[in-house]
């Protein structure tokens, strides 16, 4: 369950350039996030410096990395991108998430949320260990973000994936995200997939209790008004 205060800023206290940088929206919108997001197997919350170890070894695992594409990591690289998300979710109310079993507690990898080359996109992403691949839970965690950002942010959500990794562009597609052209950075060439959350977030006044029996997920979403 997740449960979102919102407080909305006063008019006439930003520019219109103020108000669409991504800081400003985050102040106005993520300042009483409450969290984990939980589903039928998994619950997925803010990482905390605990998760290093568990994070650390889908991280440095090969395997897991390599379809980004990118290395493995060290512990040292593990541990500054541990304190990214720390920090991401500090200042803006979400990051990428640690992703927890329900039935154990186990942090098995991560799902979530950032911005894109600091915004105004929003890229949804996630890792899950080798063990837990085959089992549908990342496309589990991938929509309870999505859907928790549809109904949270009015930003845009895209994602990035290699074209040769088809496990994550299945994924995408069973969660209904649309490739919508390429992006190139670092030498190399990704597909982009956008989802509109615009349309979503002006609907959640209307319909503020949101299921999903597929995977579980249910959000309750309280607003109040300026």
């Amino acid at each position: 369950m997740v449960r979102r205060t919102s407080r909305a800023t006063p008019a006439g206290q930003e520019t219109p350039a103020d108000a669409a940088h991504p800081d400003a929206v985050s102040r106005r919108l993520a300042s009483d996030v409450s969290l984990p997001i939980t589903t039928k197997r998994l619950i997925i919350r803010p990482c905390t410096e605990a998760d290093l170890e568990d994070l650390h070894a889908v991280w440095s695992d090969p395997e897991v990395m390599g379809p980004v594409p990118s290395k493995a990591y060290d512990r040292e690289q593990s541990r500054a991108r541990l304190t990214e998300k720390i920090r991401h979710q500090q200042r803006h109310g979400f990051s990428k998430w640690a992703v927890a079993e329900r039935a154990s507690g186990k942090v098995i990898g991560e799902c979530g949320l950032h911005y894109l080359e600091g915004g105004p996109d929003i890229e949804l992403g996630y890792k899950l260990a080798r063990a837990h691949w085959g089992r549908g839970l990342a496309a589990e965690a991938a929509h309870a973000c999505l859907s928790w950002a549809r109904e949270e942010r009015p930003e845009r959500v895209v994602a990035i994936v290699d074209p040769a990794n088809t496990r994550s562009v299945r994924i995408l597609d069973k969660i209904g995200m649309v490739r919508a052209g390429v992006f190139s950075r670092f030498g190399h060439t990704w597909d982009f997939y956008i989802a509109d959350c615009a349309t979503r977030i002006k609907q959640r006044a209307a319909r503020p209790h949101v299921k999903s029996s597929r995977w579980g997920l249910r959000a309750d979403v309280v607003l109040h008004g300026a």
